[in-house]
């Protein structure tokens, strides 16, 4: 979970238990990794059956050990002058679970291609155990219920 988050813990009622959702802890997440200067990437292949998933490309990520995560994001075969969201999600491209960090949207030239690159101060720290994944969303902003993306890459680290 990302850092800042809640976690609850709760009842389930049943057996002796007679409260149903009763909060028995909760808090806010915070990370104990810290931060080193590891780099990542991603290459976006097409995501098979859906409309227009033929995107593809390439990511980058960069962090530096004060915490500062640098992503840029590029695409080709995207709708010439369309916009799509663009995300670091966690999970994978085989199993999508919820957006990270929402980057910038990227709009397609008259040729398909794209590309959009954003600094994100205090990012969790990159590590290659993290499970993230670079997505192109189909609309200009990502419907965070039903993803409906376009192009994918499962981001591999590399630390220094």
């Amino acid at each position: 979970m990302p850092t800042g988050d809640v976690v609850g813990i709760e009842t389930v009622q049943g057996g002796n238990e007679t409260r149903a959702n009763y909060l028995l802890a909760c808090g806010p997440i915070a990370s104990t990794q810290k931060a080193g200067k590891n780099n990542g990437s991603a290459n976006l292949r097409p995501v098979p059956g859906v409309v227009d998933g033929n995107v593809t490309g390439s990511a980058t990520l960069a962090q530096s050990y004060n915490s500062t995560l640098v992503v840029t994001v590029k695409a080709s075969g995207l709708q010439p002058g369309s916009t799509n969201a663009t995300a670091l999600d966690l999970g994978s491209c085989q199993y999508q679970s919820y957006v990270l960090y929402d980057l910038p949207a990227m709009t397609a030239d008259a040729n398909g291609n794209g590309r959009v690159s954003m600094t994100i101060n205090n990012a969790q720290a990159l590590l290659a155990s993290n499970n993230w994944y670079i997505a192109i969303d189909y609309n200009a902003t990502i419907n965070k219920a039903y993803f409906m993306t376009v192009g994918c890459g499962n981001v591999v680290v590399t630390g220094s």
